[in-house]
């Protein structure tokens, strides 16, 4: 399947330009914390109608790989994305398409139907975690409005959390070509940070506006040894969560600067040889982030079909 017809319609898809000059390290961090910055932002801001929403914990796991965040207008984190570059990938690797991305003109054609096909997903995922979730139900209630989809308030919502996902697709263009690494990488890595330092630090949970619970380890550890004592069992297991992610965290870090290391050798001058150096984990976290979008779309659309395969009836 020739794909031709698309490029005219890439020309009216915004892009971010690529720098042409040599960017410094110091302008690439600026324009990476900046991006940063603005995805927790975002993470904090919640469409027309719609407030802070509990994840049942089946589904919350989703929410620290896709970098998103339930409620705001970054539902869907970086799925949209994820599955845009999954599916063409696949489509182009098994000849379905035909895109030659050796070729500069191949290269933009697949960038620009990525982003085409990025867009299309983000709108109905947006439908998909509205309907499916129901998001927006509780204020709507408290109105003595029932739920539904034909209300403006639900139709906006799903506008909203479409585009807050549009604008994390430039966002991830914009740290690729200005910023340090990757932008999905940044996001992913952002949301993991934030819930560790959240979770390890944090004195107040948010319950309801008016009540507030204690959330963080350390804080309950310390409150946990002024009360009972430091030799005390509660006292003790309170800190494994902090202990255990530092031990994940060193084997990770370990494990990424392993390398193993082939002999090459030339044919045509005896005795000359070397080695290249191969990352111990060469896929890094993509079959993570792999597994994880195919099981989030699968359980979304049940959702949305009104199944839920974490908890059938």
């Amino acid at each position: 399947m020739n794909l031709e017809f698309i490029r005219p319609l890439i020309r009216y898809i915004p892009e971010v330009r690529l720098p042409k000059r040599h960017i410094p390290f110091k302008e690439k961090l600026i324009w990476t914390s900046v991006v940063l910055a603005l995805f927790f932002v975002m993470g904090n801001i919640y469409p027309v109608g719609v407030g802070p929403e509990q994840l049942p914990p089946a589904y919350q796991q989703f929410q620290m790989i896709f970098a998103s965040s339930m409620g705001s207008i970054i539902s869907m984190g970086i799925g949209p994305i994820v599955t845009a570059s999954i599916v063409l990938q696949l489509l182009v690797g098994s000849k379905m398409i035909d895109i030659d991305i050796t070729t500069t003109e191949g290269k933009a054609l697949f960038q620009g139907t990525q982003k085409i096909l990025t867009i299309i997903i983000a709108l109905f995922e947006a439908a998909a975690v509205v309907i499916g979730f129901k998001l927006g139900r509780k204020i709507l209630a408290d109105g003595t409005i029932i739920w539904s989809l034909s209300d403006p308030i639900v139709m906006g919502a799903i506008f909203q959390i479409a585009i807050g996902s549009i604008l994390l697709m430039y966002m991830d263009e914009i740290v690729s070509k200005w910023g340090i690494g990757s932008g999905i990488g940044l996001f992913i890595a952002g949301g993991v940070s934030l819930t560790i330092i959240s979770g390890s630090l944090n004195i107040l949970k948010w319950i309801d506006p008016t009540r507030f619970d204690e959330l963080g380890i350390i804080p309950n550890f310390v409150d946990l040894a002024i009360n009972q004592g430091i030799v005390n069992t509660e006292t003790m297991l309170s800190l494994f969560p902090v202990v255990a992610t530092i031990i994940v965290f060193l084997i990770v870090v370990y494990g990424e600067s392993m390398r193993l290391e082939i002999p090459l050798s030339y044919g045509g001058i005896r005795g000359v040889g070397g080695r290249y150096p191969l990352k111990f984990f060469y896929v890094s976290n993509i079959p993570v982030i792999l597994a994880a979008a195919l099981l989030a779309n699968v359980s979304m659309w049940t959702r949305f079909i009104g199944v839920d395969i974490y908890n059938p009836p």
